[in-house]
């Protein structure tokens, strides 16, 4: 009796460090009231190095969730449909035209022509965000992605930048499946996790 009770403060305060003073999980345990709501229901939520396992309110069979690095490619993996589709066409808009280059980073993808940097692109929220010097685009449905493709021909042909004739669409996305059972860690939770969850 006295290791569950035990135990159960425990959870109680790892779950707690985890839902209550981060607003990015909050929406995933927005059905779950209370700690001891849950417990009562028999379904134990245990922290381990790197996992977190799920409860039948969130995931309709339990699993264990890994924790990953909120890199660009883990957010290209976890991203929607249409936000792959969106990726997809912006990354073919842009190598469309001649000796532009396409490198990805830790949190980007830099787009340079002759190793000068024009573009970068990056997950912000639910948007597909370009930069190009002091210009933004925020692209979160694919009809605005025309809108994109218009104002991209306009700079490139102020800059004397040709299209490639007969340029071959490719699908960029098909190497990055959905990670099954996984979440993304922002640097905000991570550093208020009382473990460390990944190598940097």
């Amino acid at each position: 009796m006295f290791e569950r009770r035990k135990k159960k403060q425990l959870n109680h305060e790892r779950f707690n460090s985890l839902i209550t003073s981060n607003s990015t999980y909050r929406p995933l345990f927005q059905d779950v009231e209370t700690f001891d709501d849950l417990y009562a229901r028999n379904t134990d939520i245990e922290l381990e190095k790197e996992q977190i396992v799920s409860t039948e309110r969130i995931i309709k069979k339990p699993s264990k969730m890994t924790i990953i690095e909120p890199t660009f490619e883990n957010f290209l993996h976890q991203a929607t449909i249409e936000q792959k589709q969106i990726y997809n066409d912006v990354k073919n808009i842009m190598l469309s035209y001649k000796n532009m280059l396409s490198s990805i980073k830790k949190e980007s993808e830099i787009y340079q022509i002759n190793d000068q940097k024009l573009f970068e692109v990056s997950f912000v929220g639910n948007y597909i965000q370009i930069k190009y010097l002091n210009i933004t685009f925020n692209i979160d449905a694919l009809i605005k992605v025309k809108m994109f493709e218009d104002e991209i021909y306009k700079l490139m042909k102020e800059n004397d930048i040709e299209k490639i004739e007969n340029y071959q669409k490719v699908d960029f996305v098909e190497k990055f499946p959905q990670l099954e059972n996984c979440i993304i860690m922002d640097e905000e939770i991570v550093g208020n996790l009382p473990f460390k969850v990944f190598n940097k």
